[in-house]
């Protein structure tokens, strides 16, 4: 709302400029600029698509990573739990009940926060909770073990996910955390 108000604001001081310009100065003397004028304009016509097109990029960017973040958590999180499915009792319900308790976590309680530069230290529990859960476990066989390491690497690529997305990492690589 600010960032509006100070655009209309100087629009309208630019405005008054202009008309006090062409009032003030007589069209005679102001002819002879004309020409060097339009080159002037040209340019900051030029620096202001530079600027933008940054601008667009920057964000077009920033989207697309929150986007890949979203289908890394997601592709991590349905391969922890398909391992969990795998898993003997109590692990089986143990691994499949931290799942669901993140995920629902994460959508309902944690999506609103970057929008205010936070996160939600519930879902960073949850998680840590969760690759507890798949480093304690002990596989068997060479099945269990193949298994095993798939869901440790998802674990890894969901830790990766939340940090890379998380409003406290755009801090610390900005200099401010």
């Amino acid at each position: 709302m600010l960032g509006i108000l100070l655009l209309l604001v100087c629009s309208a001081a630019a405005t008054a400029a202009l008309f006090a310009v062409a009032r003030v100065v007589p069209l005679a003397k102001r002819k002879p600029n004309n020409e060097v004028l339009g080159f002037v304009c040209a340019q900051v016509g030029v620096i202001y698509a530079v600027v933008l097109a940054m601008v667009v990029v920057g964000v077009w960017e920033a989207r697309s990573q929150a986007h890949e973040n979203t289908y890394t958590e997601t592709n991590a999180l349905l391969q922890i739990a398909w391992f969990s499915r795998t898993l003997p009792q109590p692990d089986r319900t143990r691994l499949a009940a931290l799942t669901e308790r993140y995920t629902g976590t994460v959508i309902h309680e944690e999506w609103p926060l970057p929008a205010d530069q936070r996160d939600d230290p519930a879902a960073w529990r949850q998680f840590t909770e969760i690759r507890e859960t798949i480093n304690s476990l002990e596989p068997e066989t060479g099945a269990d073990q193949a298994r095993y390491q798939g869901a440790l690497d998802a674990a890894a690529q969901l830790g990766d996910a939340r940090r890379w997305g998380s409003p406290r990492s755009s801090e610390a690589e900005s200099g401010g955390g």
